[in-house]
Order: C-alpha cells, then structure tokens, then sequence
C-alpha cells in the first residue's frame, strides 16, 4: 500500500498570512488578528516524497506518532534545503516553503500527517 501526506498547521491569524492561506483572501476578511486558523502545506501524493519530507522534518520514521507535532520552540531541525529539493517533481513550489517558514517564524504548531 502507497503513502501520501501533508503537513498541517494552526496558529494566529494575521492579515500579512493571507497569501499563504488555504482559503481565496476574502474568506479571511471578517478573520480577526489573533483567531486560531489552520492551513497545509507539502501536499504528496506517493511514499518516497512523503518519506522525503519527514526526513526534511526531523522524522526518521514516518509512523513515529510522536514526532508528529512541531513548533519552533520544539527543538526540531527542520532541513530547509532539502524541501527546496522535494519542491521539483511536486505539487508546491518556492512559495509554499516561503509560507511555511512565515507561519513557522509566527508561532504555528504543525502536524506531519501520514496517510497509508
């Protein structure tokens, strides 16, 4: 059986955080400063680039439950150049590594979420 997975983020809205958002900019309009938003990120879709991308998180292993959640206070590594890597042949590209380090910077607590 295959694997895909995401990452998955919630944390503070901000207005400056729109374009980086799941959602077109109007839906965030009424949003107000400081409200608990969630938004994903690194969609893939088979098992070597979801392996991949927990590797660029810090997860050896991709069913280590534990190693799921992460935060900057966290202590995790995250490796940076290797998601500018995964980015060719993908689904997302240099703005959405640009969006995950601003809602990394912001305060966001992220989710590796394994499917498979």
């Amino acid at each position: 059986m295959g694997m895909d997975a995401c990452v998955i983020g919630i944390g503070p809205f901000s207005h400056g955080l729109v374009k980086y958002m799941d959602y077109p900019s109007e839906y965030y309009e009424e949003v107000p400063e400081g409200a608990a938003v969630f938004v994903t990120f690194f969609q893939c879709n088979a098992t070597f680039p979801s392996r991949l991308l927990a590797q660029a998180l810090g997860i050896e292993d991709c069913w280590d439950f534990e190693k799921h959640p992460f935060d900057r206070n966290s202590g995790r590594e995250i490796d940076w150049e290797l998601l500018q890597e995964l980015q060719e042949g993908s689904e997302w590209g240099e703005e959405e590594i640009e969006g995950f380090k601003v809602c990394f910077d912001a305060g966001f607590k992220f989710f590796y979420l394994p499917n498979g």
